[in-house]
């Protein structure tokens, strides 16, 4: 069983805070809830303190990821657990807003994971402006270590592995999502995505038609993916972080080993599989040709 159960935050390290700031805020619709002396600011898609940090720094990127345990899972414990797996942690308290105690992980990968058991909820709520999602949902990264990075979500944290495609990309979950990370098998370490959840298919095109009046470019999409089966659209934040709108994520069940039945599966039972053996890896279901290479992105 997973010992955590869904991604709480992603901080990021941004070069024009300002600017990043208030595309999440205008563009996305998030809340700032707290902000530093132009430094820092956390932002909130609707109850949690933040589900989004932003750091001014050189090193523009992902800088870590927040994970929130399993009821009954808590830093200490799970801390005991991760030294006898090789790992290193430590407790840390009141070591970020709204987080009174959290374990940070020295994560496979050269990658930092905090996990944590409770946050603040301010409840800014839902803006009525701008995209507005439902829910932070995933992260895909690029790794040179990718292989041991998904160890250490499998073994360390019990993460499900959904589907995969050879050695090139692994999709692991916590939760009912048909991933909540994925991992690249890349010469390089890099963010490659992150994706949040919109309320239906609808809004893909609200979106799009707001996006384009605020002269931000759609570089892929809404089309449908094969793993996980989400129709998708992506973005670049003004820092080049590529962000993902997505609904209609294929749903699992652990218990079986099998996802929720949809009319767009061509495969019943949908079961975790290699996607390699149908073939050359695609990313478009409805065979959409786009000249942005998301693969390079």
């Amino acid at each position: 069983m997973p010992k955590v159960f869904q991604l709480g935050y992603v901080e990021l390290g941004v070069g024009d805070i300002e600017a990043t700031s208030a595309h999440y805020t205008n563009v996305l619709g998030m809340s700032v809830v707290e902000a530093g002396n132009g430094n820092t600011a956390y932002l909130s898609l609707g109850q949690d303190h933040h589900n989004i940090a932003l750091v001014a720094s050189a090193q523009r990127g992902v800088r870590l990821i927040g994970l929130q345990l399993t009821p009954g899972v808590t830093p200490k414990d799970l801390q005991t657990e991760l030294s006898d797996l090789g790992l290193h942690s430590t407790v840390k308290t009141d070591a970020r807003p709204g987080v009174a105690e959290l374990l940070e992980v020295e994560a496979p990968g050269n990658s930092i994971v905090q996990l944590y058991t409770e946050m603040t909820m301010p409840n800014p709520g839902f803006e009525k402006s701008g995209v507005a999602p439902l829910k932070l949902g995933h992260t895909t990264f690029a790794n040179r270590e990718a292989a041991k990075v998904l160890k250490f979500y499998t073994e360390a944290l019990g993460f499900y592995t959904t589907d995969w495609y050879g050695d090139m990309i692994t999709f692991l979950s916590c939760n009912q999502d048909h991933h909540v990370v994925s991992y690249v098998n890349a010469p390089f370490d890099k963010l490659h995505h992150i994706a949040f959840e919109l309320r239906d298919n609808a809004q893909h095109f609200v979106i799009a038609d707001q996006m384009m009046k605020k002269k931000v470019k759609l570089e892929w999409g809404p089309s449908r993916h094969p793993q996980g089966h989400n129709i998708a659209a992506y973005h670049y934040d003004p820092d080049r972080m590529l962000i993902e709108f997505y609904t209609e994520m294929d749903q699992y069940m652990p218990a079986v080993n099998q996802f929720q039945p949809r009319p767009w599966h061509d495969r019943s039972p949908l079961v975790p599989k290699d996607w390699a053996i149908f073939g050359p890896p695609k990313i478009s279901l409805w065979n959409t040709e786009f000249a942005f290479n998301i693969p390079a992105a």
